[in-house]
């Protein structure tokens, strides 16, 4: 309540000018979060009783009156006035109806030990029934430049979240509360993708409204308060790896056989064990959140440093021993490959320098280099699936659909290339090292080596690990459920597209006008669906026995790294089925025209 009042008034002096050295990013990228977190939690922790608190406590009542007060008046709030204005009803009644006990505290102040003080208890219930609600502040240009919500984008996002089974019964303003928070991390966002993508041209990224209403939201109705850092580092890992996805898409199939074959060794040399001689050790923790103002790189990727050459690129991946090297490999390569390796060079170093994974354990950074290796290459490999796939329909005169000879059966393709391409393993794993990383700070552990990994037993590893693939080919086969009319067009390989789809057909007499019959497609899409709905029920048999297992202590402080662990990996988990619904309901990637 103190600091939502402190915070507010902070916004009145800036914008009256009297705090004109406050960095602009300070107030975009962290006040305005933690503000409108505090508003949703308030809101949403208020029962239907409409008293906060499980004790039957009038003070912590009165406080979140208080609290929902001070905060009305802020300009992104016009989508939740009237739930603010119940809420606050709700709890004047309950207040209210408890007026003799307003003079009995509750031990909710800290000091030595919790306390409490009558006059303060009776003092905050008269406040919170009497204070007069905040008169709408007329704010100006620069505040309503940071706070203000595009409303339309909030409520198509919101609009297809109510369609969903998981989230159709939820009152709409916890979809509208969770739109706008997930709208204060947008900015910070869109600059990290431009530190390591070249600028895309045209592009609708209907995703990227997505990609933060979709933590913000399971976070926020699982009552699982992980932290806003954490937060934006995923949002931040899925926004790179949806324009990965895109560059990989658009780049790689126009490379030639011996493009390929170089694209294959740059990424297996920035994914190796050489790239952690680039971690920044000296490099400051901050990293999501940037209150300097430093706009250079919200990753700490200059592009400066990997721009200048490819054998610029190459030097920062070789600090010491043994590479090929490029210096004198340059007169070979072409200049799409020159441009991969820039774009590779800076994604993959934000990826495993990433500040505030310096703290995880040695083991979990390993693999998540080593998933992150699997991914990149994956992409090449389902790059040139599609490239064969898409020769053999341009040599059949019945423009055939199904994928003849494919690499392997589609059940090793779904929980491989399939499963891979997805970038969900590699998001586990990055996961996997900020949860042990901030447990090892809150440990005040100072050496990296002796930092003890996320999980700690090996059930529990096991578990989660087998939790991330299960995700990853659930999410594949809702994706592809999905996206069956958009990977025709662009002639990527669907699973429909294997054999396994046509058992009665074999593969020499299905054509494209066949599965462009609704009833033919249909079929396809429903076999596919069942599979779907199959590994979704594996995944969360694989969470709940995960969930089980993290209930074994390892160390002194298992307690409180059981409940740090269970909110991560219930978080990934909802994010990944919260995707599947959406690949089902819409298909919001961007359509993708291909190079070459």
């Amino acid at each position: 309540m103190l600091f939502a009042e402190a915070l507010v008034r902070l916004l009145y002096l800036w914008d009256a000018g009297s705090l004109a050295l406050m960095s602009n990013l300070l107030l975009r990228d962290r006040i305005q979060v933690v503000l409108v977190q505090i508003l949703n939690r308030t809101l949403f922790e208020q029962p239907m009783d409409g008293e906060w608190a499980s004790h039957d406590s009038h003070e912590d009542t009165a406080y979140g009156v208080l609290i929902l007060k001070t905060l009305s008046c802020l300009p992104w709030h016009a989508l939740l006035h009237e739930i603010i204005m119940s809420s606050i009803r709700v709890g004047q009644r309950v207040l209210g109806q408890s007026e003799a006990a307003w003079s009995r505290p509750s031990h909710l102040w800290i000091g030595k030990v919790p306390y409490g003080l009558a006059t303060l208890s009776e003092a905050y219930c008269l406040a919170a029934m009497n204070a007069p609600q905040h008169v709408p502040h007329v704010w100006s240009s620069k505040v309503a430049s940071f706070l203000e919500i595009p409303e339309k984008a909030v409520l198509e996002t919101v609009s297809l979240a109510a369609t969903l089974k998981d989230y159709q019964h939820q009152p709409i303003w916890r979809l509208q509360a969770s739109a706008i928070e997930g709208c204060m991390f947008l900015p910070k966002l869109r600059s990290v993708q431009s530190d390591i993508f070249p600028q895309q041209e045209g592009a609708k990224n209907a995703y990227m409204a997505f990609i933060p209403f979709t933590w913000v939201l399971v976070n926020n109705i699982g009552y699982l308060n992980v932290p806003a850092d954490l937060l934006l580092d995923m949002m931040i890992v899925s926004a790179c790896n949806y324009r990965m996805d895109e560059y990989m898409d658009t780049t790689v199939a126009g490379f030639s056989e011996a493009d390929i074959k170089e694209a294959k060794r740059i990424i297996c040399d920035l994914c190796s064990e050489q790239s952690e001689k680039l971690q920044p050790k000296d490099q400051p923790l901050e990293c999501s959140f940037n209150p300097t103002g430093d706009e250079e790189s919200a990753l700490g990727v200059s592009r400066l440093e990997t721009q200048e050459t490819p054998a610029r690129v190459k030097r920062l991946s070789n600090n010491e021993v043994d590479f090929v090297d490029l210096e004198a490999d340059q007169g070979s390569s072409t200049l799409p490959v020159s441009a991969f390796r820039d774009v590779i060079g800076r994604y993959t170093r934000a990826m495993l320098t990433y500040p505030r994974l310096l703290h995880a354990s040695s083991t979990d950074r390993a693999n998540l280099r080593r998933s992150l290796h699997t991914y990149l290459l994956a992409h090449i490999a389902q790059v040139a699936d599609s490239s064969r796939f898409s020769f053999q329909a341009s040599r059949c005169s019945s423009n055939k659909i199904i994928f003849s000879k494919p690499r392997s059966s589609f059940y090793t393709w779904a929980h491989t290339t399939g499963a891979d391409t997805l970038s969900s393993p590699f998001a586990f794993d990055f996961l996997v090292c900020l949860v042990g990383a901030a447990s090892s700070l809150s440990q005040s552990k100072g050496q990296s080596s002796s930092n003890p990994d996320c999980f700690g037993l090996v059930g529990q590893k096991y578990l989660a690990e087998d939790l991330s693939s299960r995700l990853a080919v659930m999410g594949r086969l809702y994706n592809d459920y999905g996206s069956v009319t958009r990977d025709r067009l662009e002639h990527n390989v669907n699973s429909i597209n294997f054999p396994e789809f046509h058992p009665q057909t074999g593969t020499s007499d299905i054509s494209v006008d066949e599965i462009l019959d609704p009833t033919s497609e249909k079929k396809l899409k429903e076999n596919l669906l069942r599979l779907a709905d199959y590994e979704r029920h594996g995944a969360d048999e694989a969470l709940a026995r995960l969930l089980v297992q993290l209930n074994e202590e390892w160390d002194n402080h298992g307690a409180e790294r059981r409940k740090q662990n269970a909110n991560a990996v219930e978080l990934f988990s909802g994010v990944a089925k919260l995707y599947a619904d959406i690949y089902v309901a819409r298909d919001i990637s961007n359509c993708i025209k291909k190079e070459g």
